[in-house]
């Protein structure tokens, strides 16, 4: 197998229909191996959740059940999507390479630390929920205004501090110990990272759905 593999920026018109929103949700070009990749591990994670919760003692009722499977699912399917060739070479197309559109991105996911304060309020708190989200939107604005070749590295400085924070600084709820660092990851190592489109070597088609 080579080590080499072609990077092509030239992105696919947009398919009609529901494949035209898959198109923007995920990237127009998705191949069929990372659409696989990214639903199979986003319901893999989510049904380990749901059956760890299930076996777990935490005496949950259902709103914080649905909100901790909702967001397993979201962020993590997030994480994966966002790393796929397909998506970088969509979300960071050049018509796109602008600060206000990371903000927007960040400003958006404003309901994920919310989910987490309605379901466990004496937990995380509206500190934790202004902390959270003001870290994700300080670390969007550095990252969104750097030159692109130290964005990687700032990336992996803002992850390491929402590391520390997650341990030391936010509250933590038991079984819920894993929102802070994939919340993080989602946001500073996969989707504000730009990277190379690489391209299959005529291994993975399009999907054609």
């Amino acid at each position: 197998m080579s080590a080499h593999a072609p990077i092509d920026w030239n992105i696919p018109a947009r398919r009609a229909g529901f494949p035209g929103f898959v198109d923007s949700l995920f990237g127009p070009g998705l191949t069929t191996a990372e659409l696989i990749l990214q639903l199979g591990a986003a319901l893999a994670l989510t049904a380990g959740a749901a059956v760890a919760i299930a076996v777990s003692d935490l005496g949950w009722g259902p709103w914080q059940v649905a909100v901790i499977v909702w967001l397993v699912f979201d962020i993590t399917g997030g994480v994966v999507t966002n790393a796929t060739s397909s998506a970088k070479r969509w979300w960071h197309r050049p018509e796109r390479r602008r600060l206000a559109n990371d903000l927007r991105w960040s400003l958006a996911h404003f309901y994920m630390p919310l989910l987490m304060w309605t379901a466990f309020p004496s937990t995380y708190d509206w500190v934790f929920f202004a902390g959270s989200w003001g870290y994700l939107l300080v670390g969007t604005m550095v990252l969104g205004s750097a030159d692109v070749y130290l964005r990687r590295p700032l990336a992996f400085v803002f992850y390491l501090v929402a590391l520390a924070l997650g341990l030391y600084v936010f509250p933590s709820e038991r079984g819920t110990e894993w929102f802070i660092p994939v919340f993080y990851m989602k946001h500073f190592i996969s989707h504000l990272l730009p990277e190379e489109p690489y391209r299959p070597s005529g291994v993975s088609p399009p999907v054609s759905t």
